[in-house]
Parts: structure tokens; sequence; C-alpha cells
């Protein structure tokens, strides 16, 4: 393969595949960057991982390669610089890589700085986005909110959809236009770029003409979900009965997910195998966040989990991102129901961390709330050594070997330390069993029908921080504190059957949506102290607490925001406009951009 260079790494370190229509193979630490204890297969899972995302590279690659692809990005060692990165997985649909723009030959002195200028393309996508077209002088907004490189580094999501394989194509094409649809409401509103705080810039989709993978108007199924999440049919070129499926989308390169995070931290076999409550916290903040700000540009994430959910890359390596949006729709005016292409479709979800309304699958059980549920089964995780009071019903053996399409097809082999022939060869898993989704549903009802089950993921706190008392009592207070509020927002919420006037009035500060929100980043900040007074922090009810805790010789740590991003949720009324929005305004950012460019 003398076009590409293949480096194959760990799926987790920037962007793993997610589950796609049917499940992907679990990640692999994969031979020449073997992390002690990561390991999640044997040495033969490994190896047909490496052979079978091989082959998948040397069928599409050149295919990529003879479209307009090597017009933007580098496909031969040039300058020193690295090709391609390919992150391995196993596969049927998807390849994401990790690939370098074009550039002048003559900007490579400028590596590492500020004068450096990447491909105009990138470049131009990077100044819209940021509102900065002084070419001459420092992007000051970019280094507020992004790494300076993130026009020459890019991930790419490749889709292949072989002919197989006729439901529900173009999943990459739905996700690129919903994160478009968000950057252009972003870009109207007028809105300071601190606004996308943590919401992965979009480059391009391309679709690529090629006599390998398409669909024709004969296929049995050529129906596709659009992005509002209902089914439509396929639409083919003028004068054409045939249509690609092979696409790519390049986006924003991010760091580790939360997924991998947590796998790092039971690595070091240190008690309590788990994040702490403060670094818990923190990361909870600022995913309601990125939900608030989702949901306030009239879109739903709908797969909230910890694979899904990542750090920044770079000087944004203290910001919580939200990504991998196939599975996410935007909310139509009138609205008054879920999507009803994605509730009866198959695209999978993490079963462990799905709402009650995901795993009901009807349309009037899914709603934005479904969000917020899975966000406190991640904070869960992250403080009970990512176990579930409902991983018995699915006798887990791994956080990853679950979704709502199916169960890995090799974990009875994986038991038992062996790999047989013939599991080497399936992609595709077998599905988890209407049963086993039904105990989970129930399960999860009774959670939130009863707090008696919510002691359960309380008692295993308290034994992971035993050697912590004042800790382990104030996790339980942050717990309980958080699953009451949660609890009523999701009774209360089933009396709102307007969807779109839900994520309107998330731009008043005054509404009773917006203030939910503000509640739930309270339970969360009232364990922090602050050098700077936030119009978050000088609610009465929240000094109250504060002096409570005091009282009760609980431990606050101070929130540094050089290390750790902090968004301080304001409302701005624009000129010439009578709807108002939120600035997410990263504290840590504008610290450190000051730092950088006054050297």
């Amino acid at each position: 393969m003398d076009f590409i260079r293949l480096s194959v790494l760990p799926t987790d370190l920037l962007l793993q595949a997610t589950n796609e229509e049917f499940k992907e193979e679990p990640e692999t630490t994969l031979p020449g960057r073997r992390v002690s204890n990561l390991s999640t297969g044997s040495n033969d899972d490994a190896t047909v991982v490496h052979r079978v995302c091989s082959s998948r590279c040397v069928e599409i690659m050149p295919l990529l390669i003879n479209s307009s692809f090597k017009s933007k990005y580098w496909t031969f060692k040039t300058v020193a610089m690295p090709d391609c990165y390919v992150f391995s997985h196993r596969s049927s649909r998807c390849i994401i890589l990790e690939v370098v723009t074009r550039f002048p030959e003559s900007q490579t002195e400028n590596l590492h700085s500020y004068k450096f200028s990447a491909h105009p393309f990138f470049e131009d996508k990077v100044s819209t986005y940021t509102r900065w077209k002084r070419k001459d002088t420092p992007n000051q907004n970019l280094v507020r909110s992004r790494t300076w490189d993130v026009a020459l580094n890019v991930v790419m999501k490749i889709e292949a959809v072989p002919a197989p394989f006729n439901k529900y194509r173009y999943l990459l094409k739905r996700e690129s236009e919903i994160l478009q649809f968000m950057w252009d409401k972003y870009l109207d509103s007028g809105a300071d770029i601190d606004e996308m705080t943590g919401i992965p810039m979009l480059f391009e989709y391309q679709e690529v003409p090629n006599d390998t993978f398409y669909v024709t108007t004969s296929s049995n199924q050529v129906d596709e979900i659009d992005q509002f999440g209902k089914m439509k049919p396929i639409s083919f070129p003028p004068a054409s009965d045939q249509r690609t499926t092979l696409s790519y989308m390049t986006m924003e390169k991010l760091g580790p997910n939360l997924s991998y995070l947590q796998r790092l931290v039971k690595a070091a076999q240190t008690p309590p195998y788990t994040f702490d409550l403060w670094t818990a916290a923190k990361i909870f903040d600022q995913l309601i966040c990125r939900i608030l700000q989702v949901h306030k540009s009239g879109v739903v994430h709908n797969d909230i989990s910890p694979e899904n959910i990542y750090m920044g890359n770079g000087v944004a390596f203290d910001v919580v991102y939200l990504n991998n949006y196939k599975r996410s729709y935007i909310v139509a005016e009138g609205d008054k129901k879920g999507p009803s292409g994605l509730a009866s479709s198959s695209i999978g979800c993490n079963v462990r961390f799905a709402s009650v309304g995901q795993l009901s699958g009807s349309v009037y059980n899914m709603s934005p709330i479904d969000d917020i549920e899975s966000a406190f089964y991640v904070l869960l995780a992250m403080l009970s050594s990512d176990s579930l009071p409902w991983d018995g019903v699915l006798r887990l053996k791994r956080t990853s070997e679950y979704s709502l399409r199916g169960a890995s097809s090799n974990s009875n082999a994986r038991e038992n330390n062996t790999v047989t022939e013939e599991q080497k060869t399936q992609i595709l898993p077998t599905r988890i069993s209407n049963e086993t989704l039904r105990k989970v549903m129930d399960f999860k009802n009774r959670f939130w029908q009863s707090s008696q089950l919510v002691n359960l993921v309380l008692s295993n706190c308290h034994c992971l921080f035993s050697g912590d008392a004042k800790q382990a009592s104030s996790i339980a207070m942050f717990i309980t504190d958080l699953y009451l509020r949660v609890r009523d927002w999701r009774q209360n919420f089933k009396s709102f059957d307007d969807y779109y006037q839900y994520c309107k009035k998330l731009n008043r500060s005054s509404s009773e949506e917006f203030r939910q929100f503000m509640e739930l980043r309270k339970c969360a900040l009232v364990y922090f102290e602050f050098s700077e007074t936030f119009d978050i922090l000088n609610d009465i009810t929240f000094r109250k607490k504060v002096d409570q805790l005091k009282n009760d010789s609980v431990t606050q740590q101070p929130w540094n925001a050089f290390v750790w991003c902090f968004n301080n949720i304001e409302i701005t009324t624009q000129s010439k406009r009578s709807v108002s929005f939120v600035s997410s305004v990263a504290q840590g950012f504008r610290r450190k951009s000051v730092a950088r460019t006054s050297r």
C-alpha cells in the first residue's frame, strides 16, 4: 500500500467507532501499543481486528484517492508529516482515520506557531466559525476555544456500506447535517464562539462515486432516516438509477473519550478504582452545559454514554465534548412526539445508559429529557467504578459488549480465552433478546419509582470510598440530590408535549426549563470554591447550601480555571433581536490564551 501509511493505534485515543446499525467489535489494545491491564481481548482478538481493518483499508482507500480527496489531504509522505493513522475497529460500515490536511511546503517552518496557514478550505471554515477574517494576526477567537492546529490535524470518518446491508444507509450524512445545523444556527444567532465550546467543528461531508459501494432503485430497502429522525425514500441523482454509499466526513480532532479514561483509572489498580467526587462533578457539570447547548439549538443527542463523551485535544484538554450524532435528531416545529424513524430502527445505542423512553421503542416515550436521564447514569458509572444496578440483568463482563442492537458475538469465546475460526470471520453480532431489553427497561422503571434501588449505588460507592468517609458521605449527598431533581423533572416533562417550544424556552433565563438545567449544575458546583463570582453562584439557595456543607465539614476544592474549563452560562440580548441566547464562557480558555499570546 504505497498510497497511504497505515499506523494501527488503539481505538479510543481520539475517535472510536460507535455502535452503528450493527455492533462493532469491542475496542482492543493492539500489538505495538499495548498498555498493561488495558487489553480487553486475547491476542487472537487483536490479530483479527488488525486483519479486518487492514483489508477494509485496502479495499476502500484507493476509491478515495481517486476522488477529490487528494486535493485537500496528504496521501504521500511529504515534509516529514505522517499521512494517515487508522483507528482500528471491526466494522462493516465505518473506518476512522486521523489525516493531515494539505498545506504549502513554505509553511513548514511555521508549524507549531500561530503564523501557520493550513489548506485554504479549512482555514476559511475556521475563519467562518470563529468570525475572524484578519489573516495577518493570530486568531484570538480560535485560541480561546480550540487548539491552534485544528485545521491541520483532522479526523475523518469513512462510511462504506456494502451491498448486502440495505437498511439505514447514510448515517454519516445525517450526522454531518445535524452538526452543520448547530453550527449554522450559532452563526445566525450572532452568539460568541464560546457558545460552541465542546461541540466538534465540522469541515466537510462528501459522497464518493464508485463501482463498489452503491445502492440502486431496484434495492429492497431504499429508505434513509433524515435529520429529523423520520423515514424517507433515498433520493437519486438526476437520470441515474444508483447512488453511492461511500462517503466521508472530516471534523475536529478530539482527545480520549470517557470510556477510555474510566478504563485507565481501573488499570491503575489504585483504590477507589474510579473517579473521585470532584472529577466526576466537573465532568458532569460540563456535560449538562453541552446538553443545554445542544437542546437550545433544537437538537436532541439521544445517545449520551461514556463512548460519546470526549475530552478536547491540545489546549482544550480540559473541555468536555459531546460527540457522535448518528442517533441525534432535530426537533421540528410542532413536534409532539419522538423521532419515528429512530424509534423503529435498530441503530444501536448503549443499553446500559439508554433512557426508559429509548428502550421502550415508542415515539410517544422518547423526548429531550432522555439526554438528562442518560447523563445521570453516566455520573453513576463515574462514581461507582463503571457499575450500574441493571448490569446483572445483562450479565455484563465489559461495558462495550452490549448495545441496543446486539451483544458481541464472541463474548462466550472470550470467557474461554479462545476464538474459533467461525467467530474470527463473523462480523455481525447476535441481537440482545427482547426479553432482556424488557427486563432492563422494567428495572430502570423501578429505579425511578422507588429510591430504594438508589441505595444499591450508594452502597457500592460507600465500599469503594471506605477509606474516605467524608468523601463517601458527600458522594451519597450528591447522588441523592441529583436523583430527586432528575426524577421530578422526568415526571413533570410527561405533561410537556411541544418539544420545539421546550428548546425555544431554553433561551430565556426566566423559563422553568432553563432553571432546571441550572439546578442540576448547582448540585455539582456546591462542592467547589471559586475565586470569581458568577451569576449562577449568586443564588441565595445556593449560598445557603454551601454554608450548610461547611457546617457539616464537607470538603470543598478550589476550581482552578487554568486546568479545567468552567462554563459561565449567561443570557445576553442582542440588539435588533427579540430572542436572547446563552453564551457559554470558557474561562479557562480566556486565561490560557492571554498567557500564551503574551509570550
